[in-house]
């Protein structure tokens, strides 16, 4: 089943080919045959491009989630022009071309990490906000976002999008050992074991041999018995 990019599809327009390593997803992209033809969605020049945002002095970008509800899409002119239109009554602007001066790249610390999104729903449509470079916020900054236009009277809600910091860092995650939550329990009877006498009753007692015995009447034998005529 094809599928029109996957979750690497950024890294794939800077390099300017598919860069999944696997090769069954690879088959099935779409977006990789488009970036063979010359035709990158996420050049650059398209990126400059879209529908932004502003929260507290800060850009962010807004894409339109798909009718299936996984992939995002950028807003066409028509559909940014009608986001303009639903977000003007609120205070809240659009522009068309992304601002380099309020761009911010979203710091990776040690306990925050960029896994966010901010879901914004007017009416039948919901719109997926990112940073402005379409990659993933920290939660506090999607916080921000939703504070931002949930105290206008809109319906947004922050969407986490990977939760495993091993696995945003490219390292496979630590095995995880299974534990039981032991209480009331003194530590010795953790690690002693009562013992109990040994009991080989059990154990299969040894069979006699048992010596085969002759018949006590002699069988004839079929010479003995054409004899015996």
């Amino acid at each position: 089943m094809s599928f029109d990019c996957c979750h690497l599809y950024m890294e794939c327009s800077d390099k300017g080919y598919c860069v999944n390593q696997y090769e069954n997803l690879k088959n099935e992209c779409t977006y990789r045959l488009k970036l063979r033809q010359g035709i990158n969605f996420f050049s650059p020049e398209k990126s400059r491009k879209g529908a932004f945002i502003e929260v507290d002095g800060r850009q962010f970008k807004v894409n339109k989630l798909s009718s299936y509800g996984w992939s995002t899409y950028e807003l066409s002119s028509d559909e940014r022009e009608d986001l303009r239109g639903k977000l003007g009554p609120f205070g809240i602007s659009v522009s068309g071309r992304k601002e380099i001066s309020k761009c911010i790249k979203e710091p990776r610390e040690k306990d925050e990490w960029a896994c966010c999104k901010v879901r914004l729903t007017i009416g039948e449509v919901t719109y997926v906000i990112y940073n402005h470079n379409v990659r993933g916020i920290t939660k506090k900054t999607a916080e921000r976002i939703r504070n931002h236009l949930v105290d206008r009277g809109l319906a947004a809600a922050v969407e986490v999008v990977q939760t495993n910091k091993n696995a945003v860092q490219g390292q496979k995650p630590a095995p995880r050992l299974k534990t039981e939550a032991v209480q009331n329990e003194e530590p010795q009877a953790r690690v002693q074991v009562k013992s109990k006498e040994y009991d080989d009753s059990w154990r299969m007692q040894p069979v006699k041999k048992v010596e085969r015995q002759e018949p006590k009447e002699k069988q004839l034998s079929l010479f003995d018995t054409i004899s015996g005529l």
